[in-house]
């Protein structure tokens, strides 16, 4: 599972909605929207604070499935 999968699928089991974790991350919707997407390759800094809005370890979404 690629890595916007991965984040898609811990915000849906935290019934969290886009907006609330671009909200919480201090990105923008349509940013998010493409890194669940796989369209963008988000930086560390940024993965790290969606780990952190996620309430989650950076290692649980860089593990292989």
């Amino acid at each position: 599972m690629r890595l916007g999968e991965k984040i898609k699928k811990l915000r849906q089991e935290k019934q969290m909605s886009q907006e609330a974790l671009a909200r919480k991350a201090l990105i923008s919707l349509s940013y998010l929207f493409k890194i669940e997407k796989n369209i963008h390759s988000p930086t560390f800094d940024v993965i790290t604070r969606i780990a952190k809005a996620l309430n989650t370890s950076l290692d649980s979404l860089s593990e292989e499935d």
